[in-house]
């Protein structure tokens, strides 16, 4: 049985860092303020892309765990800012393959060295090895929490 202990403190921990990341003034550190900003929601999205490379608007929905339809506004906004382009699947014409444009993939570098300097800069003083372990299990726990979710 899962020791609850411990289960609270993380969860405690976990409120704290996610408190902190929905503040305004962190979102905007993050994703950037103004008109052009991207919201975390985007943000994901946009990441995603990045890292899978053409996917179906269906695949889309599914990862973030909400409706097709809501999924398709949620990338008219993005495409409707230049972000991402939408084609046609060549395997079944039907379905919808989202792409980051060049401007989508410029803004995913903006916001990845923004968090990048903003954690590198949290953790500076800590012990390199420190860093290497809170990486490595918050990526543990991070595919843990995901695979019970999938």
């Amino acid at each position: 049985m899962a020791d609850r202990a411990i289960g609270g403190r993380l969860a405690s921990a976990v409120a704290e860092v996610v408190r902190w990341a929905t503040r305004a003034e962190s979102r905007h550190a993050l994703h950037g303020a103004g008109e052009g900003a991207c919201s975390p929601t985007e943000a994901w999205l946009l990441q995603q892309l990045a890292q899978s490379g053409s996917v179906r608007m269906s695949s889309l929905a599914e990862w973030q765990g909400v409706d097709r339809s809501t999924m398709t506004v949620q990338i008219r906004r993005l495409a409707d800012r230049g972000l991402v382009s939408r084609r046609p699947d060549p395997a079944d014409a039907r379905a919808v393959l989202i792409d980051l444009t060049a401007r989508g993939r410029d803004m995913v570098a903006e916001e990845r060295n923004r968090a990048d300097q903003i954690f590198a800069e949290a953790v500076a003083d800590w012990d390199p090895a420190d860093r290497d372990d809170l990486r490595r299990l918050l990526a543990k726990l991070a595919q843990r929490l995901q695979s019970r979710t999938s």
